[in-house]
């Protein structure tokens, strides 16, 4: 909202409204033996609980809606999350950032280690969202990902950006040759050839 904001701790930024997506949804994004549900409402437990009772027929219609929405394939909600399809193990993690409604919403590698039509399903999210008002920051490594998703590209190389580029800047020439250490002239833009000078 036009202010800049600094966390000292992870509960502080969710308070806030911000979510996050991690890259690496098997080693940080899940807990394997655990079922869909619990899986989806793991970081939203305040919201299914009345005079300290949790509430699990709530928890489960709340996370079985979302789910729904996000096209989840899956047998039961009571499977362990470890048993379903890389995509489908994706969409979970992505309720369970949602489920808090989020003002602001980091995705890193969204879409790393799911097939093609998942990825298709995951854009089309990232994009619902973005209309409806959520603030998204998509981290990708996959060019093709952040021309089709972004309206603005920061390019880091050695832990500090070295390109700042709007939609009709950027192609991929212009990313590889900030993220090699070429210098971008945003003067020029996509279309007239981004300029390399050492």
């Amino acid at each position: 909202d036009g202010h800049e904001h600094r966390y000292s701790s992870p509960r502080q930024a969710t308070g806030a409204g911000i979510a996050y997506v991690t890259e690496d949804r098997k080693r940080d994004g899940l807990f394997a033996n655990l079922d869909i549900v619990a899986n989806t409402s793991a970081a939203a437990l305040a919201l299914f609980e009345r005079g300290g009772l949790r509430r699990p027929g709530l928890e489960r219609q709340r996370s079985a809606d979302l789910l729904a929405r996000l096209k989840l394939v899956a047998k039961s909600l009571d499977m362990p999350v470890a048993q379903l399809s890389g995509g489908n193990q994706q969409k979970v993690v992505f309720a369970r950032a949602l489920l808090r409604r989020p003002r602001l919403l980091l995705c890193d590698e969204p879409t790393r280690g799911v097939d093609v039509g998942a990825k298709a399903e995951i854009h089309g999210l990232l994009r619902e969202l973005a209309r409806s008002g959520v603030a998204l920051i998509v981290i990708s490594s996959e060019i093709d990902e952040l021309l089709g998703l972004c309206h603005r590209i920061l390019v880091m190389r050695d832990q500090a950006i070295v390109a700042d580029l709007a939609d009709h800047e950027a192609d991929e020439v212009a990313i590889l040759l900030a993220a090699s250490g070429g210098v971008v002239d945003p003067t020029k833009g996509a279309a007239g050839g981004p300029q390399l000078s050492t």
